[in-house]
């Protein structure tokens, strides 16, 4: 909730929040994981978290407060870690 003392707005009030966002991907995964090839999976995987990067690049490209956009590019650079890894382990699910 760190994210809070810059915004007199909520996330359910701006609309979104991360937590339910990631609740929502991990609910519809798991809905549709059944019968899905892992190929499939990874691919979900792979564009949630390039959506997400997008967004944090968005956000970064803010003016804000140095502390605020620190805290955001780290977190940005453990998302591209991510989803660097995703691509690998897809790369090398799909060579087997």
């Amino acid at each position: 909730m760190e994210l809070l003392k810059y915004s007199d707005e909520t996330p359910e009030e701006a609309g979104t929040s991360f937590s339910g966002d990631s609740k929502r991907f991990w609910i519809k995964l798991m809905d549709n994981i059944a019968g899905t090839s892992l190929n499939t999976i990874f691919q979900e995987a792979i564009k949630v978290e390039k959506n997400t990067l997008k967004e944090y690049k968005e956000v970064l490209d803010l003016n804000l407060p140095s502390d605020l956009k620190s805290l955001i590019s780290k977190q940005y650079i453990q998302i591209e870690k991510n989803y660097k890894e995703l691509i690998l382990l897809e790369k090398e699910y799909s060579d087997s």
